[in-house]
């Protein structure tokens, strides 16, 4: 983790595999990070910076991740599997997996609510 204003670091979190991209749940104070070649998803509390969960097998190469706050949502476009997957923001759970084809990927903020 690095302080966003000196730029120091604070503090190194080992999570899975690869770790690719992160969103910051600001409701949670958590941290949600993809691990590609772990197929995972690394949460992380931001208060004390340890890992409390991660999900395994969410999908083949999670890569881009968003939150949706409007419809609950954690959306994970898994690049190897050819779908966008679909987490219920408070359990957690894989609501649904929506077919894409070409391999989805995202970077960065890529769910835009009014």
């Amino acid at each position: 983790m690095i302080n966003k204003n000196t730029h120091d670091l604070i503090k190194t979190i080992k999570v899975e595999d690869w770790p690719y991209q992160a969103v910051y749940d600001f409701t949670k104070n958590h941290l949600y990070v993809t691990n590609q070649r772990s197929n995972s998803i690394s949460i992380i509390d931001m208060q004390d910076y340890k890992i409390i969960k991660t999900i395994d097998e969410i999908c083949e190469y999670p890569e881009g991740i968003d939150i949706s706050y409007k419809h609950k949502l954690i959306v994970v476009a898994c690049w190897f599997e050819d779908n966008i997957t679909l987490l219920d923001l408070g359990s957690l759970n894989v609501l649904k997996k929506i077919q894409t084809s070409g391999g989805p990927r995202a970077f960065g903020k890529f769910i835009l609510e009014n």
